[in-house]
C-alpha cells in the first residue's frame, strides 16, 4: 500500500484521473491508497482482534506539489487509531518515527525495557524534536527552530513558525542558537553511530532472551 513513485496500480480500473489531469498518476495512486484503507478497515472491523488492536498509519515523506523545503518534505501525518480506546485528539507538536515505539508502549500502558531514542507523544512534559536527512544535508528541528547542516558546518537556520516557507536564513544573526542546535544534532548522530557500530543499542544480557524484562 503506497502512493510512492512509480505510482503503480494493480489494474486500470483505479485510473480515475485521465492523463491530461495535473499529477494524474500521483492522484490515482493516492485514491487507490484511500480505497485500500477503507476496504481494510471494513474487513478488520468485522474481526475479533479489531476492538483490541492499535493501528498506526503514517508516511515517510511527502510527495507531489507544494514541496519547497526540508520541512515540507517531512511534514507528514501520523494516525494512532483504536476507536474503542482512544478519543479523537489532534497533537501538533514535533515528532518523528523514533517516537512511535515509546508512544505505542505508553498507550498500551506497558512498562518494558526497550531501545529507542524517542519519547512518547502523549507524555505530559515533552520537548518535541526531529532529525532528517536530504542527500548530504542533515537537519534538526524543535518546536520553533530548524537547522540545516552538512558534516562540516551549519548551512541555514530558520524560525519556521514565523517563516513557514523558510525564506529568511537567520544564521548570521542567530549563530549562537544555531551552534547549540548543531551540537545536539552531532551528539545524536555520534551516539547512534557508536551504539550501532559497537552493538550496544540493547543490553547484551537480554539478547535472545524470552524471560520477562522489568
Amino acid at each position: 500500500l503506497t502512493a510512492h513513485e512509480p505510482f503503480a496500480l494493480p489494474d486500470e480500473r483505479y485510473s480515475y484521473f485521465s492523463a491530461e489531469f495535473p499529477d494524474a498518476r500521483f492522484r490515482n495512486a493516492l485514491r487507490y491508497s484511500d480505497i485500500s484503507l477503507r476496504r481494510f478497515f471494513n474487513l478488520a472491523s468485522q474481526s475479533r482482534y479489531f476492538n483490541n488492536t492499535l493501528f498506526v498509519i503514517l508516511g515517510d515523506h511527502t510527495i507531489g506539489r507544494g514541496i519547497h523545503n526540508s520541512r515540507d518534505l517531512y511534514h507528514v501525518p501520523c494516525l494512532f487509531y483504536a476507536p474503542n480506546h482512544l478519543s479523537p485528539t489532534r497533537l501538533d507538536n514535533v515528532a518523528s518515527q523514533i517516537d512511535i515505539l515509546p508512544s505505542i508502549l505508553d498507550l498500551l500502558n506497558t512498562s518494558t525495557l526497550h531501545a529507542s531514542f524517542g519519547s512518547s507523544l502523549f507524555a505530559s512534559q515533552r520537548s518535541g524534536r526531529a532529525l532528517f536527512s536530504r542527500g548530504e544535508i542533515v537537519g534538526i528541528l524543535d518546536e520553533n527552530r530548524l537547522l540545516e547542516s552538512d558534516y562540516e558546518k551549519s548551512i541555514a537556520f530558520y524560525n519556521y513558525r514565523a517563516d513557514p516557507q523558510l525564506n529568511y536564513n537567520l544564521l548570521p544573526q542567530e549563530n549562537e542558537q544555531a551552534v547549540c542546535l548543531r551540537q545536539d544534532l552531532l551528539a545524536y548522530l555520534q551516539s547512534t553511530f557508536f551504539l550501532l557500530r559497537t552493538n550496544r543499542l540493547y543490553p547484551s544480557e537480554y539478547w535472545f532472551s524470552d524471560r520477562n524484562v522489568p
